[in-house]
C-alpha cells in the first residue's frame, strides 16, 4: 500500500511540474511595456539613464522639455507655467498608460527637470515583473 501511495505521489508531481513547466515555456506577450519603460520614443541613444518621450530628470531644461512635449506623437495640448508643464494625451500613447481626459505633469527645479508624472497607469506589478 505504501510502495502504491508513494508512486501516485511521484506521478502527480511530476504531472503537475510538467504543467507549470509548459505555462512558463509560452512566450510573454508585454505589449509594448519593454518599449515603453527602456526605449520610449526619442530615448534610443540614453539606454543607462532614465527617459521618458526624450526628457531626462537632471538634464532636460524647460524648452527643451516644453519643445519635445510639443512635438510628441502622444501629446494632444501642452500647458506650461514655470515650473511646471502640463500636457493632455491624444489618445495615440501605449494602451497602459494614462487616459486621454488624464493630465502628464513636468515640474521644474534650478532650469532643469525633476520629476515627470505620466497619470495612472494599469501597469500591474505581476507584468512588470515579467518584464
Amino acid at each position: 500500500m505504501m510502495r502504491f501511495l508513494l508512486k501516485l505521489s511521484l506521478l502527480i508531481s511530476t504531472l503537475l511540474s510538467l504543467a507549470i513547466g509548459a505555462i512558463r515555456a509560452q512566450p510573454y506577450d508585454d505589449g509594448g511595456m519593454r518599449d515603453f519603460l527602456f526605449n520610449s520614443p526619442g530615448c534610443e541613444d540614453y539606454t543607462d539613464e532614465p527617459c521618458f518621450m526624450g526628457i531626462r530628470p537632471g538634464v532636460t531644461t524647460f524648452d527643451e522639455a516644453l519643445a519635445m512635449l510639443e512635438a510628441h506623437e502622444w501629446v494632444e495640448r501642452v500647458t506650461s507655467a514655470s515650473p511646471i508643464i502640463q500636457w493632455t494625451w491624444n489618445g495615440n500613447q501605449p494602451r497602459f498608460i494614462g487616459f486621454p481626459q488624464e493630465r502628464g505633469l513636468v515640474t521644474i527645479r534650478d532650469g532643469t527637470v525633476r520629476r515627470l508624472y505620466v497619470g495612472y497607469t494599469s501597469i500591474k506589478f505581476s507584468d512588470l515583473w515579467l518584464t
